[in-house]
This record gives C-alpha cells, sequence and structure tokens, in this order.
C-alpha cells in the first residue's frame, strides 16, 4: 500500500485549521463591544437623540463618495433596537444603535474595535 498522499493530506488539514481558528479569532465578542461602546462615547460624547447644526457649508456638498448615516441593508438589531447585531460593515457589530447617525461615535467605535481584533 502506498502512502503517497499522507504529508499533504496532514498539510491540507493543518491548513484548514489554521484558517479557521484565525477567522473565528476575528469575530467580535461581547467584551469588546462593551469595551468599545465605551470608548465611543468617551471619545465622542453620548450619542444624542438630535443631531448638531453643521458648519455652513462653503461650496455644495458631494454626496458621491459620502458614507451613510443610516444602516445599510442587511443591518440588522437586537429584539430591543438597541444592538447592532449584523452589518455589512462587521465593525459596526456590537455597537449601539443611538451612535448611528453620530459620525464621531461611529468613527471612535470602528476605531476600537479594529485594534482589538488586530491584537488577536
Amino acid at each position: 500500500m502506498l502512502k503517497i498522499g499522507t504529508p499533504a493530506g496532514v498539510l491540507v488539514a493543518v491548513w484548514i485549521l489554521l484558517v479557521v481558528t484565525s477567522t473565528h479569532a476575528q469575530q467580535p465578542n461581547i467584551t469588546d463591544a462593551a469595551i468599545c461602546n465605551e470608548e465611543a462615547q468617551a471619545k465622542a460624547g453620548a450619542p444624542s437623540a438630535s443631531p448638531a447644526l453643521p458648519a455652513p457649508p462653503t461650496r455644495p456638498p458631494s454626496t458621491a463618495n459620502a458614507p451613510t448615516l443610516e444602516p445599510k441593508a442587511g443591518t440588522r438589531t437586537d429584539p430591543s433596537g438597541s444592538i447592532i447585531v449584523q452589518s455589512p460593515d462587521p465593525l459596526l457589530e456590537g455597537m449601539a444603535t443611538s451612535g448611528l447617525k453620530e459620525g464621531p461615535y461611529r468613527t471612535a467605535y470602528r476605531d476600537c474595535m479594529a485594534a482589538r481584533l488586530k491584537r488577536r
């Protein structure tokens, strides 16, 4: 009996294990979400119910590449509607929905989550 495929099979199994483990390690957990929501609140202030008035524009704004302030299609919340549980932007998962319309809050949350996931 020939055992030609055995070393290749072991290498493939190890590669699959590493890919699955590294993919799983990149998922945010509840601790990440709690820490990043606190950090975003501290950096950006508590999300408000009404947005601050922007400064008058010096020229017409370009909306071609502007990010949307509303949740994108596919964004889902928990039953209470207060936490994002699924989003096309995985760095927003776990974020308090009250921060969705607050650019500084979203940015602080995304930066925090990216840093926490990068450390893994």
